[in-house]
């Protein structure tokens, strides 16, 4: 019986990792371009939540590194409640239970037209008080009593993602892996 058990929770955490949703930044209200590549003008940037399970909340923050200047007005989805502001750490509430991509709000900046690069980036971190330490939070609602469950977090970058700023997939940092000396050289031969 306790084999069983063990299984089970097994494949339910296995599930659970294969379903991790994200909450991202993007140039667009579909959540799908992170290489941003704005017209001087007014630019706007959309935080939607993607692969999203089923949740009633996100905890997020922020992270503005687009420089840019900063931005001239923040926007949340109608109906949504909100406490704090998207640059110093944000809980957003759903009226209801949301699932698959949802649309979380949207910054809107002056853009002048200098050029961007991979050092220009906007990025959703995890809140300051988070529950997870370094964790962006959301709540589910797919479990009993709301389970508190972490999130991916992610990027947009300037002009080129996936050629000069990582694999374009619009997640966080990339992960490393372990390498020899050897191996790295080998890399350059």
């Amino acid at each position: 019986m306790r084999k069983i058990l063990t299984i089970a929770l097994g494949l339910t955490m296995c599930a659970s990792a294969a379903m991790a949703s994200n909450v991202g930044v993007y140039q667009d209200a579909a959540g799908t371009n992170c290489s941003l590549n704005p017209a001087p003008g007014l630019l706007t940037i959309y935080m939607v939540q993607n692969l999203n399970p089923g949740s009633t909340g996100v905890k997020f923050m922020i992270n503005d590194a687009l420089g840019i200047g900063a931005s001239i007005a923040t926007n949340t989805t109608a109906g949504y409640l909100t406490i704090g502001t998207y640059f110093a750490g944000i809980e957003i509430t759903y009226p209801s239970c949301k699932s698959g991509d949802n649309l979380l709000g949207s910054l809107l900046y002056i853009y002048g037209g200098q050029p961007l690069t991979c050092s220009n980036t906007i990025e959703v971190r995890a809140h300051p008080e988070s529950e997870i330490p370094g964790k962006i939070i959301e709540l589910d609602c797919t479990q009993p009593f709301g389970v508190i469950r972490p999130s991916l977090g992610g990027i947009a970058y300037g002009p080129g993602a996936t050629a000069q700023c990582g694999d374009g997939s619009c997640s966080s940092p990339l992960p490393t892996s372990e390498a020899t000396w050897g191996s790295i050289k080998a890399l350059y031969r």
